[in-house]
């Protein structure tokens, strides 16, 4: 399945193993793209090959982007799922010690979800690119357009390393999130697995 970027990466809720959701090579483009950059800066066709340039550099920009926004949706919906799942752990039986136990793993659990999601949701700086001034108030603004296009180019292809940077890093939290939430469940069939057992004693 398609992930946002169209490079094969599944998505989803609890669905999917980390593997899947989010592998080691999420951008294996972008390595490509900064490599051609500077090929197309140093070589004499330069002109012939800055539009394409150009044009790949802010389809790609635009595609981390949209990748982000879907990752920061999908932290959302872990949030807003682990604050039920804490009301409903607050319900969980407790009559026996290891009950007890078990409940007090799961709500220790939900909260670092909680906590690794506010973290990931934490806005950073990221995504610099060339401002509009800079291109109209300096001498960028009588270059060639090719000239022109390549420099903004480079300041996307700047901008499109962070922005992956950032993506890779709420990827991470998460996984970790998909992994708490995950041992949470278990530990919540578990106590209600005792309870009926210690009910019928």
């Amino acid at each position: 399945m398609p992930n946002d970027f169209g490079l094969g990466v599944s998505g989803g809720f609890l669905g999917v193993s980390p593997e899947e959701e989010f592998p080691e090579e999420a951008f294996p483009l972008s390595s490509e793209l900064f490599s051609a950059m500077d090929k197309i800066t140093n070589s004499s066709t330069e002109h012939s090959n800055s539009r394409l340039a150009y044009e790949y550099t802010e389809s790609y920009l635009k595609n981390v982007d949209k990748g982000l926004d879907s990752i920061n949706q999908k932290v959302t919906t872990v949030l807003g799922s682990t604050g039920i799942l804490l009301k409903f752990a607050s319900d969980l039986p407790d009559t026996y010690l290891s009950l007890t136990l078990y409940k007090i793993g799961i709500c220790i659990l939900l909260v670092i979800t909680i906590i690794l999601c506010f973290i990931a949701l934490n806005p950073k700086e990221a995504g610099d690119v060339v401002y509009p001034s800079e291109l109209l108030d300096t001498e960028w603004f009588y270059k060639e357009d090719d000239e022109f296009r390549l420099f903004v180019a480079r300041q996307w292809v700047e901008a499109s390393k962070q922005l992956e940077k950032e993506y890779k890093d709420k990827a991470k939290y998460l996984q970790c999130c998909y992994c708490c939430i995950s041992i949470a469940a278990i530990l919540f069939a578990i106590n209600i697995i005792l309870n009926t057992i210690f009910s019928t004693v």
